[in-house]
């Protein structure tokens, strides 16, 4: 599963734990509870997964990660997919499945502050379906046998889930410097606003829809 909130590094060693964003920043202080629960694990680690908070639903959901830094950090959970390094070894160049079996054995099944990500085995199209039908960001899916790359690697596939709504354009913001916004409304009796978008058409398009905006401004 693809989780929708913050990746991730968590780092344990001697009995202590910091968590790393993906930018490299230090973010201990934010993540209190993942660095309490980590400082716990035996041994040395670093870990990579995702920090996140799940909604009423049992869905992870980015807007209530960034409430949760402020107002609810014990909401915050960090679910585990990865395993780089433990006890002085680097696992790196092992695959992957070899490096998801020790983490496993390392945070375990349990369902508390640090979660083990579950996998499944194929049937790609059949657990996008499901995923689709949960409501859930998307999938990953990740080659077996693959070594582990920082920054961008083929061994990875990030496929994310879409809902497709038709809008009506009730006008377009134009900002000196910046792409055109096309500011979006329900089709019923409403007409409610609903947010913005990109308009990602040619200059020569953009300009037809301007002028249509303009006539139906009556």
């Amino acid at each position: 599963i693809k989780y929708d909130g913050y990746r991730t590094q968590v780092i344990v060693e001697d009995g202590t734990a910091r968590t790393i964003t993906r930018r490299g920043y230090d973010w201990s202080s934010t993540y209190k509870t993942i660095v309490e629960a980590a400082a716990t694990i035996p041994k040395s680690a670093i870990i990579d997964g995702e920090a996140i908070v799940l909604n009423e639903k049992g869905v992870s959901d980015f807007h209530s990660v960034r409430s949760a830094m402020r107002w609810a950090p014990d909401r915050i959970i960090f679910v585990a997919f990865d395993l780089l390094h433990h006890d002085g070894i680097d696992l790196r160049r092992e695959p992957l499945l070899a490096r998801r079996e020790k983490l496993l054995e390392l945070v375990g099944t349990a369902k508390g502050v640090i979660q083990y990500s579950h996998h499944v085995h194929g049937g790609g199209a059949d657990f996008y379906a499901a995923v689709d039908r949960m409501g859930l960001e998307g999938m990953v899916s990740k080659r077996e046998e693959s070594s582990y790359r920082s920054g961008d690697t083929e061994a990875w596939v990030k496929t994310k889930c879409y809902e497709e709504v038709d809008f009506e354009v009730a006008g377009v913001q134009r900002t000196p410097g910046s792409a055109p916004l096309a500011l979006m409304a329900t089709r019923d009796a409403e007409r409610r606003y609903v947010g913005s978008a990109n308009i990602a058409l040619t200059k020569a398009m953009r300009e037809r829809l301007y002028a249509k905006v303009q006539e139906g401004k009556g």
